[in-house]
């Protein structure tokens, strides 16, 4: 696998899993023109969910440059969390919130900040690991 792909099984896809992704979500921050919502799994690896709402951009075409734009951007900036004990199970989505499009540096800007906002406030499963295994 690439070093910097983003593969199928890093796709977040299933109905049950995204429902349960908005509805108990651990976390949720905005930097326009992304919202990350993330919630943390039993499952190994990261999934990711690009969403791009037809209210927001009328045209399908611009509807898919962003969610090109997201998925480009996630996959130059994923590192920080691959490399993170945090990213055991992961669940992640980006969901488009501007009415226009936007230039693919200011997407990436605030993927990057989105990322760093998320890695801050998810909890450290190896100390938590072993702060259960001492008591």
């Amino acid at each position: 696998m690439k070093p910097n792909g983003f593969p199928k099984a890093r796709h977040l896809c299933l109905q049950r899993s995204i429902e349960r992704l908005f509805d108990e979500s651990d976390g949720r921050a905005t930097a326009w023109p992304l919202r990350l919502v993330w919630r943390t799994t039993d499952g190994t690896g990261v999934q990711v969910l690009a969403s791009v709402a037809k209210r927001h951009l009328h045209h399908a075409v611009d509807r898919n440059r962003a969610k090109r734009q997201i998925r480009e951007a996630y996959r130059l900036n994923n590192d920080g969390l691959r490399g993170n004990s945090l990213a055991a199970g992961l669940h992640l989505a980006f969901v488009w919130l501007a009415d226009t499009p936007v230039p693919s540096e200011k997407v990436e800007r605030s993927l990057r900040h989105l990322l760093n906002v998320c890695q801050e406030r998810l909890p450290d499963r190896q100390q938590s690991q072993t702060l259960n295994k001492k008591q």
